[in-house]
């Protein structure tokens, strides 16, 4: 029986069905079969996941029998990798479409289904992404970027002694910025320290 539902950004167009870009998560009659989740993209074409509905939802976190999406998109900036994942486990990789913007969200069917699928807590993020790092007169400085709409008080600077290890708030941190562009500032005088922009 045709299945055909996905998670999918679009790219910038008139219409998202112009296709300029797409990067898309689900199942569908031209991934693998109606039982493997799948993914495609315009640059990539089309990638099995190997993950099973059945193992999809066994493998949920909290063992209710949701699962998650994700696609994780680089700014083009930044090489415009993707990555897509099925409860937290990466499980296919593409990259973006040169040039394009990703401007539109879908999920959903594009056809007719013969079951339901339900989804919830959906959310469109623009993960914050370091631009610049420097240090001058025992000040740390980080240019960042996120989304236009943040302020900087949405933003906490965090650090680590070591890039795995557990990452608090950095004392004396001050963020300023808007409109997408922001700037992080704290002292330092550890030997060195690893930081990322928390949300």
């Amino acid at each position: 029986m045709p299945l055909n539902y996905y998670v999918g950004l679009y790219g910038d167009s008139a219409s998202p069905t112009d296709n300029t870009d797409y990067l898309l998560l689900g199942l569908s009659p031209t991934f693998a079969d109606f039982n493997t989740y799948g993914y495609r993209s315009r640059t990539g074409g089309t990638g099995n996941t190997g993950v099973t509905r059945t193992a999809a939802i066994a493998g949920s976190a909290d063992a209710s029998g949701w699962f998650k999406f994700t696609i994780q998109a680089d700014s083009l900036a930044k090489g415009g990798q993707v990555r897509f994942y099925i409860n937290n486990s990466q499980v296919g990789t593409t990259s973006r479409q040169p040039g394009v913007s990703l401007r539109y969200f879908f999920m959903g069917s594009q056809s007719k289904n013969h079951e339901f699928f339900w989804f919830d807590d959906v959310s469109v993020v623009a993960i914050p992404e370091i631009t610049g790092i420097a240090v001058s007169g025992g000040t740390v400085t980080i240019n960042f970027i996120g989304a236009a709409s943040e302020q900087a008080s949405d933003f906490t600077l965090v650090s680590s002694s070591t890039v795995n290890g557990v990452y608090s708030p950095a004392a004396g941190a001050n963020i300023t910025g808007s409109g997408g562009s922001y700037q992080a500032t704290v002292p330092t005088n550890d030997p060195g320290q690893f930081y990322r922009i928390r949300r």
